[in-house]
C-alpha cells in the first residue's frame, strides 16, 4: 500500500484577500522597505521563508535552520517538514532546542548527498505509525504485537538534529555486529530505530523516495529479553519492515545503521 500526495497549484488571492493581508501585515510594523528587501531578494528567498513560516503556524525558523536548509536541499527535514507531515506541536522548550544546528557548514557539505538532515521530535515508533496511518504499515512478521509492547517502539526521546546516514554503512554487508562497529568512524555512531524510522518516514512524505528499499541496517537497540538488535529496511508498497538479527549472525543484505556526531564546539 502507497501514499500519494497530489500536490496542485494554489489559486491566487483575490483583491480583497491581497488587500487584508497588507493591513495586517502593516499593523504588525511591516514597512514600504522590508517590501522592497522581499521583491529584491534573490531567487525569491526572502517570501519563500515567509511563506513558510505562515504553513508552520508562525514557527520561528532560525538563521542556523535557514542555513541548513540552502546547504542540504531536499535532504533537509526540519521542523516546519514535522509540523506539516507528522502533525508535531513544537513547545517552546523544543523551540528552543532546536534553534541551533549542531553541524557545521563543512560538515553538511560533505554529507549533503549521502545523508538526511532531520530535526527529531519527542515521537515514538508507535506513535510515528499511528500519525501516518494505513499508508505505512510497519512489517515485522509474527512478532508485530510483540514490538510495540518493546520499550524501543513506544521510547519518545528527546528533541535533536541528526544527520542520518541514507544507505546502509559501506563495507559493513555481511559482518557480524561487533565486526559492523569496527566500520564505523570516529566521528561516526550507531542511531536508533526511532530515529532512522523518523527520517526515512519523514523523507518519504516530503519528497516522496522510498530510502532503504533493497536494504537493511542494524539499529543500536535491542530487544528487551535478549541481546537481538533492531533491523530496519526493504521499505517498499507494503511498508517498513522491523525486524530483529543475532549480533553474531551476519547478512550480505544487512548492513550498519549510521549518524554522524556532532562537530560544532558551541553545543
Amino acid at each position: 500500500m502507497s501514499l500519494e500526495l497530489v500536490r496542485s497549484r494554489p489559486r491566487a488571492l483575490t483583491i480583497h484577500e491581497a488587500h487584508e493581508l497588507l493591513l495586517r501585515l502593516a499593523d504588525a510594523g511591516f514597512t514600504p522597505e522590508m517590501a522592497q528587501e522581499i521583491i529584491r531578494s534573490k531567487d525569491n528567498h526572502l517570501a519563500k521563508a515567509l511563506v513558510r513560516t505562515a504553513q508552520c503556524a508562525g514557527y520561528d525558523i532560525s538563521p542556523s535552520m535557514e542555513r541548513a536548509r540552502s546547504i542540504m536541499g531536499k535532504n533537509y527535514f526540519g521542523p516546519e517538514e514535522a509540523i506539516k507531515h507528522f502533525g508535531v506541536v513544537p513547545t517552546k522548550a523544543q523551540e528552543a532546542a532546536l534553534a541551533l544546528v549542531p553541524f557545521s557548514d563543512v560538515c553538511l557539505q560533505e554529507c549533503r548527498e549521502t545523508h538526511l538532515l532531520v530535526a527529531v521530535f519527542p515521537k515514538s515508533i508507535v506513535e510515528i505509525r499511528n500519525s501516518v496511518g494505513e499508508a505505512f504499515v510497519f512489517l515485522s512478521r509474527a512478532d508485530e504485537h510483540r514490538y510495540e509492547k518493546q520499550p524501543f517502539a513506544r521510547e519518545r526521546g528527546k528533541p535533536g538534529w541528526y544527520l542520518v546516514r541514507k544507505e546502509p554503512l559501506r563495507n559493513s554487508l555481511d559482518k557480524k555486529w561487533a565486526q559492523q562497529l569496527m566500520t564505523l568512524g570516529r566521528n561516526e555512531e550507531v542511531p536508533s530505530a526511532r530515529i532512522l524510522i523518523y527520517a526515512v518516514i519523514g523523507h518519504f512524505l516530503a519528497e516522496k523516495r522510498r530510502l532503504l528499499h533493497d536494504a537493511y541496517v542494524v539499529c543500536a537497540d535491542t530487544l528487551e529479553d535478549s541481546n537481538e538488535h533492531i533491523v530496519v529496511g526493504s521499505f517498499d508498497d507494503d511498508g517498513l519492515f522491523v525486524g530483529h538479527n543475532w549480533p553474531e549472525r551476519g547478512s550480505e543484505s544487512v548492513g550498519l545503521a549510521s549518524m554522524r556526531k556532532s562537530d560544532r564546539s558551541d553545543t
